[in-house]
């Protein structure tokens, strides 16, 4: 008897509503209130699978070229420094990798912060804005073919 009186107090007046606005359920025993429904969660990823991983990588290149798996990684060791040169301060910023992708490298000048613009969020209220350090960015931009074998 204490709980029903003690969970009309917190309630205050919800349980007089109609079924259709009471939304939630107040069992005897308990102190606070039960939400109808579903008690599981939602899956932090989804039904989407997870990339292969690095080593499933060199492994299945390893299985096509007929090469070892050394050999591979050896190649994407070599891979990695050549783009890095290319797209690198005294390289073109440009590189092709033949038949799947074109990689850019963008480069962003410095900003000076303490400028006072307006806050896009909230029209009426200006913010200022925070000094950004020279920084690059790299593009990347698959070619013809390789996306038309991905359709």
């Amino acid at each position: 008897m204490k709980n029903a009186e003690k969970c009309r107090e917190i309630l205050g007046g919800l349980l007089t509503l109609p079924p259709s606005i009471l939304t939630f359920a107040v069992p005897f025993g308990m102190d606070f209130p039960t939400f109808l429904g579903s008690f599981t969660m939602a899956k932090a990823n989804g039904s989407r699978p997870k990339s292969i991983t690095k080593g499933q990588i060199y492994e299945a290149v390893a299985q096509e070229s007929g090469s070892s798996k050394g050999d591979v990684k050896k190649f994407f060791t070599a891979l990695e420094s050549v783009v890095s040169k290319q797209l690198g301060k005294k390289g073109p910023g440009v590189i092709t990798l033949p038949g799947m992708v074109k990689l850019t490298a963008i480069k962003k000048q410095a900003t000076k912060g303490g400028e006072r613009r307006p806050n896009p969020f909230k029209p009426g209220e200006f913010i200022i804005t925070k000094p950004k350090p020279a920084s690059v960015k790299v593009r990347a931009r698959a070619l013809k073919a390789f996306s038309e074998a991905l359709k």
